[in-house]
């Protein structure tokens, strides 16, 4: 969702690109990479454009442990 028009968008105008942590490191990876290819068509360097990732993380009993934030931190850097 949002490939076609959406990061086309992004890789033509935008300083920036959110992306959410939803959606796993797999999906955010290919949506860079779509990012990416539009980026080329422009002309435009993909650095240029700040990528961030936002996800709610809880710590609370039940909830993740400080372990499996880290793991998931490092799979989204690795993105």
């Amino acid at each position: 969702m949002g490939e076609q028009k959406t990061l086309r968008l992004v890789a033509r105008y935008a300083d920036a690109c959110n992306l959410s942590v939803a959606a796993g490191p797999d999906i955010i990876r290919k949506k860079l990479e779509v990012l990416k290819h539009h980026c080329e068509d422009f002309g435009r360097p993909y650095d240029e454009i700040e990528r961030t990732a936002l996800g709610m993380v809880s710590l609370a009993p039940g909830g993740s442990t400080p372990s499996q934030v880290i793991a998931s931190c490092r799979a989204l850097a690795e993105a």
